[in-house]
C-alpha cells in the first residue's frame, strides 16, 4: 500500500483492533480450498454421499475435463460417490435435445462415473455440490499430478461410440506407418489473455520437418481448428498429411451453427483427435489443454511430446490482444517467437 493510501486511511477510517499474532498457514490453505453446497434433497440413500461435479458455463472440453479429473480425486479423497451434472448446469457443449439419449454432456462423450443417475441422486439425503470455480489447490495442468492418472483410470472411459470413431480411423490412416501428430492451436488462443502463446506457421513447419527427418515419420496426423493451418501443412510438408473429418473455420467456431448439433460435434470431434494424437507416435504441438492431456495419458511413452513453448501471453486484456502478433512479427533479439 502506497504511503498516500495509508494516510489517507488513517484520517478518513476509525483505528480498528486486530489480532496480535499472525494467522495460522491453515488459514490460508482454507482460504484456496474449493468450497461446496452441503444439501438434503429427500430420504433416499441415507448410507451415501454423492459429490456432484457442476460446472458452468466452463469453457473448451479438455478445460472442463481437467476441472472434471480434479473433482474426481477430492472426491475419491472423501470416499464420496461422484456424479458429473452437465445437464442441471449447462456447458458450451450441451444441445437443446438429447444426444445419445442424454441431456447431460458429460455423458455426450464418456460413460458415467457412477451407476447413480441424476434424478435419484437429487432425491437423495446427503448431497455435496461443487462450487463450479477453478481452484489455486487444483494444478494448471494435470501433467503436474500423475495421481490424476490412478483417477482417470478409474472413473474415465469414453463411449463406444467415440472409441468405434478413432480406431476406424486409425485402421484405415495409421496401419503400417511412423505417425507424427501435430495438434495446431491458433484462432482464438492467439489473443487469449493469461494462456500459452501457440506456435506460428514457421514455428511449426520447421520443427516437424526436422522430427520427420531425423525419425523417419512415414506420415503426419494434424488436428487443428483452423482450415487455413490444416491447408498450409497439406501444402507444405513432403510426406502423407491426413485429418479427421472435425469441422473446421477461419472463425470461432462456437459462434457459427453450420450442422445439426454442432456444438455436440465439436466436442466430439476434439475427443476422436485426441484418441487419434495417442495412437501416433509422437506428438508435435504448442501449449493448450488438448496437448497437456495428450501429454498427461502418454507418460509411459518416452520422447513422445515434443512442445513448442512461446511463454504466457498477457493477463491484460487489452495486452492480450495483440501481443502474439506483434511477437509474431519480431526477430527473435527483441522477443519475437
Amino acid at each position: 500500500m502506497s504511503t498516500l493510501r495509508r494516510i489517507a486511511r488513517k484520517i478518513l477510517l476509525d483505528e480498528v483492533a486486530k489480532p496480535l499474532i499472525q494467522p495460522s498457514p491453515l488459514v490460508e490453505v482454507i482460504e484456496n480450498s474449493p468450497t461446496f453446497h452441503v444439501m438434503r434433497f429427500g430420504k433416499l440413500n441415507q448410507e451415501r454421499t454423492f459429490y456432484i461435479i457442476r460446472r458452468s458455463p466452463g469453457s473448451g472440453f479438455f478445460s472442463n475435463f481437467a476441472y472434471v479429473l480434479n473433482h474426481l480425486k477430492i472426491c475419491d479423497s472423501l470416499g464420496f460417490t461422484p456424479a458429473v451434472d452437465f445437464e442441471n448446469f449447462p456447458t458450451l457443449y450441451n444441445e437443446q435435445s438429447p444426444i445419445n439419449a442424454t441431456k447431460n454432456a458429460w455423458e455426450y462423450y464418456f460413460e458415467p462415473v457412477s451407476s447413480y443417475p441424476l434424478e435419484e441422486i437429487y432425491s437423495s439425503n446427503s448431497v455435496v455440490v461443487t462450487d463450479g470455480k477453478w481452484h489455486s489447490s487444483m494444478p494448471m495442468s494435470i501433467t503436474q499430478d500423475r495421481q490424476l492418472l490412478h483417477v482417470y483410470n478409474k472413473y474415465i472411459k469414453p463411449n463406444q461410440e467415440i472409441l468405434s470413431d478413432s480406431n476406424a480411423f486409425a485402421n484405415q490412416h495409421f496401419t503400417n506407418e511412423k505417425v507424427l501428430a501435430i495438434h495446431f492451436r491458433g484462432q482464438e488462443l492467439r489473443r487469449a489473455r493469461g494462456h500459452p502463446f501457440p506456435p506460428t506457421k514457421k514455428q511449426v513447419l520447421s520443427r516437424a520437418r526436422s522430427l520427420i527427418s531425423d525419425q523417419h515419420f512415414t506420415k503426419v496426423f494434424v488436428s487443428t481448428e483452423s482450415l487455413d493451418y490444416l491447408n498450409f501443412l497439406e501444402d507444405s510438408l513432403s510426406i502423407s498429411v491426413c485429418s479427421f473429418p472435425s469441422y473446421r473455420s477461419n472463425k470461432n467456431s462456437y459462434l457459427e451453427k453450420p450442422r445439426d448439433v454442432h456444438r455436440y460435434l465439436l466436442g466430439r470431434d476434439i475427443l476422436v483427435e485426441l484418441l487419434l494424437m495417442l495412437k501416433a507416435d509422437a506428438l508435435l504441438c504448442g501449449g493448450s489443454n488438448v496437448s497437456e492431456t495428450a501429454a498427461f495419458l502418454a507418460q509411459d511413452k518416452p520422447s513422445y511430446y515434443q512442445r513448442i513453448w512461446n511463454g504466457i501471453n498477457s493477463s491484460n486484456p487489452l495486452t492480450a490482444k495483440y501481443l502474439w502478433y506483434l511477437r509474431a512479427i519480431l526477430p527473435a533479439q527483441l522477443g519475437g517467437f
